[in-house]
């Protein structure tokens, strides 16, 4: 139950974040989000540093790869 509501409030702020970077629109008559057609190369070059970047810190931060 807590994976589903960990899940459900990842892709409701991923909608938002869509809808205000106009990347989707949103449709309050019917709650959905259509998101607009999106080229994968952007989109792999726009999630690539942050989330090396992320990866990295948790790597530093549960000491994955150092030889204890």
């Amino acid at each position: 139950a807590r994976l589903a509501a960990y899940l459900i409030t990842f892709f409701g702020g991923l909608s938002a974040v869509l809808v205000v970077i106009g990347a989707a629109d949103y449709d309050p008559a019917t709650r959905m989000v259509d998101i607009h057609p999106i080229s994968i190369e952007w989109l792999a070059g726009v999630i690539a540093g942050p989330l090396s970047a992320l990866l990295a810190s948790a790597a530093v931060l549960f000491g994955w790869g150092s030889k204890k």
